[in-house]
């Protein structure tokens, strides 16, 4: 007679909500395409820093624009390990409640962000151009929204949950199953 499976049983069912693994995935996805960018930049690269190269030697003169794309960089693969990291069992955890106050801080320095960088990037426009906006940087500033709310959905799907991420589909009813 076979009971019900056990916490390592193969047939036990973990299900992960649907909006959760997209708001879990949307994140960590979004925190690793992040890190590559300002990685990239910290090594030394240049796509995306201007059209001429007195632009980007303008930034890389700068000891703190390095220093500041191999932080951000780490903090960006750091969001998309706890993203990851959201979807397992952990049903009101330290690490939940870590990824929680993570995501909630995330999101509102990343739409704090977007926000800004877009009305700067609006009155930049609106001016008359005295050198164009690189277009990768004219892209960054409505990610930094997308990453927000990626996180922000993130965060509230965690609150929701009570702090797990899972839901077992194999629990039995303690007073039905000794009956």
């Amino acid at each position: 007679m076979r009971g019900a499976p056990g916490p390592r049983d193969p047939a036990a069912q973990i299900t992960v909500p649907a909006p959760r693994l997209a708001a879990a995935g949307s994140s960590a996805v979004w925190s690793a395409a992040f890190a590559a960018l300002h990685l990239y930049w910290a090594a030394g690269g240049r796509k995306g820093l201007g059209d001429t190269s007195d632009a980007a030697d303008q930034a890389f003169a700068k000891t703190w624009f390095i220093r500041y794309n191999y932080v951000v960089s780490i903090l960006a693969t750091l969001g998309a390990v706890l993203a990851v990291a959201s979807l397992r069992p952990s049903r009101g955890s330290q690490l939940t409640r870590l990824v929680r106050l993570f995501a909630t801080v995330a999101s509102g320095a990343l739409l704090s962000r977007g926000a800004l960088g877009l009305t700067m990037l609006a009155v930049e426009r609106s001016r008359p151009p005295a050198r164009s906006t690189p277009p990768l940087l004219v892209l960054i500033e409505p990610g930094f929204v997308l990453g927000g709310l990626a996180y922000g959905l993130l965060a509230r799907g965690l609150r929701r949950s009570g702090g797990g991420a899972h839901q077992r589909t194999d629990r039995l009813d303690t007073h039905t199953a000794r009956k």
